[in-house]
């Protein structure tokens, strides 16, 4: 019952929201229904059969149109599209001003914006999205896109822009390719029906309806599109034409794809399976990085007082009051608790989240291979799937949940937008709060990108929204604002942009399953019947955060000024030339560093010894079962001064090594004779072939040889700087990130761009990197090609390759 009621309530929710939709009756959908549905059906015959026949002419025709010629095809193919990417997004920001908000006529002004948002001259008028659009609904049957066409159209549903037509105890049928399948309105004769369909197997009049009515527009469009390029042919004879091979996938000649790119392109290709290879790959890699940042933490002390001034430069506490006044606690001994505090925990944090994902994904990837014979939409799911099923997308919605007071607080105090708020003083046991400053004098015409973004975001962490927006499309939409507007990536800070990877990739993980899974369409309300069995779940899988979050909070009570990297406690000059005075200074750093961690583990072990929930342990012990590769810390040896360099002769002066050479005024007793060098013979190009196989048996067994990449000098560069050796001579600048990403490439690894500033570097498919997986880094903050990486986070980035893959300077000659 709790899934029927569920959906009913859902259906009620959508009738209170959407004040235009209203009770039909069954003539009068029906008719609807079975109207629309032929105009689909047979548009899409005339497609497919267009595209069947003339696929790479309409390519070609379209690849030599300029903008101009584009925009005018466009305009003129039957429908109104909006001119803007988002412009379904844009619209109920400005109702939040309150001007228009209530406004019915700019609803429905508006509802192209709303019903097919892919759909707009800013994308469109791109070669690649119309071509990929035309290919992907001319060779697949509507029926294919019906939950992703419904998805689409969630923000006009819930903002009143797309009236519902409601009927009870029906079921709008869309399958097939017929009139009797699709768009075929259905009663429900019997109790199993109503459950199946109740459960979400299905589609309720007023869905099948709205999910008609946006591909009619589309095959409509798409038809008008053909014949505006092919006036040259008669479309109504065109089926006479031979049908001709299909033309090779468009893909794209480099290996560097960014997430944003593929977002991007979505809405224009066929509905994909869920790739859990994939998935699991980028979740691992995740996990991995989330490992290595600590053990930077613990080894290297400048990219410890790098994290802590960036964490100190996003706290609450450095928004001015209404007196223009930062906060009080400010550089003193407990800010600077709270500050390594926040920034120890969140790392943690995030290994032990990203660790119950990635455990989860993998067995998720294993169930499915088990039941795939149950996979199919009309099968009910074995119980052991399903519950794993749901509880990967309980725990990815709790690990969203972490990010919620993280990114909205730091965005907020990031030196970008700290301008536009004013904090609010602190009431007993609560925490900060701010408000915008200005925002009643505020216009249509004064908004910007940046006001929109933080819409977006408050939207995704909006619990009531969750079930009623489509929060990938919101990622999708602030990702493209980000990439499109320099301006606004500016403001975006390395620390905001690692967080919104974090929820971007935990949304997109989210969204893959709901769209790909043939049986996700039920899960909202089988979550809802196994509410209690889920929320044990997560806490026996997430029960380490609680407790070492409030031991963690012990353990900082006392450090003071301990993690204050202003005093220059924690200067660490690598980047300089080593000598004595360097390398002390490097000692020092590293020393510090060190008991800070010390006294931090101290402090943990002494908390849990006192709660006696777990066993006495330190923090880094009360999580080693869960790291992959338990690192030793690297120290910086004692300086020893290089060997004076001797003094060579010409070889005409010099004088024979094999004659003993000593002092007329030396006693004989104490001369030693020069004993023998033994060396391996370096002339062997003067002996022959059979003397140097007689030699090989005498030489002691090698281990195999190391592999040697030759690499282009632009690529050599690049891993000099990655694993620079303290004894050259010649020390490296800044790494620029198009060289890095240049060198990865040389290296055989591909290159996805995701959410955020973090990239995912994918090995190649070769012996060597069996069992290896792909690699995260971020992405310098500045944009475009100026984006360089500092000499000391190149270093750590070396550390981490060598961590992975084995790599290290040595391995990496000139060609």
């Amino acid at each position: 019952m709790v899934d029927h009621i569920n959906r009913m309530e859902e259906v009620e929710l959508l009738k209170s929201i959407n004040p235009s939709s209203y009770e039909a009756t069954y003539t009068e959908i029906n008719d609807q229904a079975r109207e629309t549905s032929k105009k689909v059906l047979d548009n899409y015959q005339i497609l497919r059969c267009i595209i069947d026949r003339k696929e790479e002419v309409l390519r070609q025709q379209w690849k030599k149109k300029s903008n101009a010629q584009r925009l005018k095809i466009l305009q003129n193919c039957g429908i109104e599209l909006p001119e803007t990417h988002g412009a379904d997004y844009m619209q109920p920001f400005r109702w939040q001003l309150g001007s228009d908000q209530n406004s019915t006529s700019d609803n429905m002004s508006h509802r192209n914006n709303y019903m097919h948002p892919h759909l707009n001259v800013e994308d469109l008028i791109k070669v690649k999205s119309m071509l990929l659009l035309i290919n992907s609904r001319g060779r697949n049957p509507p029926h294919l896109f019906a939950n992703a066409d419904l998805r689409a159209a969630d923000l006009g549903v819930i903002s009143g822009a797309l009236p519902l037509k409601f009927l009870k105890d029906h079921h709008l049928l869309l399958e097939g390719e017929s009139m009797e399948t699709y768009g075929r309105l259905v009663p429900w004769t019997d109790k199993r029906m109503k459950q199946k369909i109740l459960a979400g197997f299905g589609h309720l009049p007023h869905q099948g309806l709205l999910i008609l009515e946006i591909q009619d527009n589309i095959y409509s469009f798409l038809v008008n599109w053909c014949k505006a390029l092919l006036q040259e042919i008669e479309i109504a004879t065109i089926w006479r034409l031979p049908i001709e091979p299909e033309p090779p996938l468009l893909v794209e000649a480099s290996g560097d794809t960014a997430i944003a790119s593929i977002a991007m392109e979505t809405p224009y290709r066929l509905p994909s399976k869920l790739d859990l290879n994939r998935l699991q790959a980028v979740v691992t890699a995740k996990r991995l990085s989330s490992e290595d940042y600590i053990h930077d933490l613990r080894e290297d002390p400048g990219l410890f007082a790098d994290a802590v001034m960036e964490e100190s430069e996003h706290r609450m506490e450095r928004i001015l009051d209404d007196e223009g006044r930062a906060h009080s606690s400010i550089g003193k001994p407990e800010f600077w608790e709270d500050v390594t505090r926040a920034l120890v925990t969140d790392a943690y944090y995030n290994l032990i989240g990203w660790d119950i994902a990635s455990k989860q994904v993998d067995r998720l990837a294993i169930l499915k291979d088990k039941y795939a014979f149950f996979s199919h939409p009309q099968n009910d799911l074995p119980e052991e799937l399903l519950k794993e099923l749901l509880s990967i997308k309980n725990v990815l919605k709790f690990i969203r949940g972490g990010y919620k007071k993280s990114l909205t607080s730091g965005l907020s105090a990031s030196l970008p937008f700290r301008h536009k708020l004013c904090r609010l003083p602190r009431t007993s046991g609560s925490g900060f709060s701010v408000k915008i400053i200005g925002r009643e004098n505020i216009t249509a015409v004064d908004m910007g990108k940046e006001d929109l973004m933080v819409f977006l975001l408050a939207l995704i962490f909006s619990p009531e929204k969750h079930t009623a927006l489509g929060q990938s499309a919101m990622m999708d939409e602030i990702e493209h604002m980000i990439e499109q507007d320099h301006q606004l990536k500016e403001k975006i800070t390395p620390w905001v942009s690692r967080v919104l990877s974090n929820v971007g990739l935990i949304v997109r993980i989210e969204n893959e399953l709901d769209l790909c899974l043939p049986w996700a369409t039920g899960l909202p309300t089988d979550m809802e019947i196994h509410k209690d069995w889920l929320e044990q779940d997560l806490n026996d899988r997430s029960q380490l955060l609680p407790i070492s979050g409030s031991h963690l909070k012990e353990a900082f009570r006392t450090l003071g000024v301990l993690g204050d990297p202003t005093d220059g406690r924690y200067n660490y000059p690598c980047e300089q030339r080593r000598t004595k005075k360097i390398t002390e200074a490097m000692q020092s750093a590293e020393r510090k560093l060190d008991y800070f961690w010390t006294k931090v583990d101290y402090n943990y072990r002494k908390a849990t010894h006192i709660s006696r929930i777990i066993t006495s342990t330190s923090l880094y012990q009360s999580v080693s079962h869960i790291f992959t590769n338990l690192r030793t810390v690297e120290r910086t040896p004692d300086w020893v001064a290089p060997a004076r360099p001797v003094k060579v002769f010409p070889k005409c002066l010099q004088t024979s090594t094999s004659i003993p050479q000593f002092s007329i005024n030396e006693p004989i007793s104490d001369f030693v004779a020069p004993q023998e060098k033994v060396k391996p013979k370096t002339r062997g190009i003067h002996h022959s072939s059979a003397s140097l196989v007689e030699e090989t048996p005498e030489l002691p067994p090698s281990e195999p040889k190391e592999r040697i990449y030759k690499l282009k000098a632009r690529s050599l560069k690049v891993f000099k700087v990655l694993f620079f050796q303290s004894s050259e001579t010649n020390l490296p600048g800044d790494l620029p990130w198009t060289e890095f990403k240049y060198a990865m490439a040389a290296m055989g690894f591909s290159i996805h761009k995701l959410d955020g500033s973090a990239c995912h570097f994918l090995p190649p498919s070769t012996d060597e990197y069996v069992g290896k997986h792909g690699i995260q880094f971020h992405e310098p903050h500045s944009p475009g090609s100026a984006a360089k990486i500092h000499f000391h986070v190149a270093r750590a980035m070396g550390r981490r390759l060598n961590n992975t893959y084995g790599w290290h300077g040595g391995m990496f000659v000139g060609e």
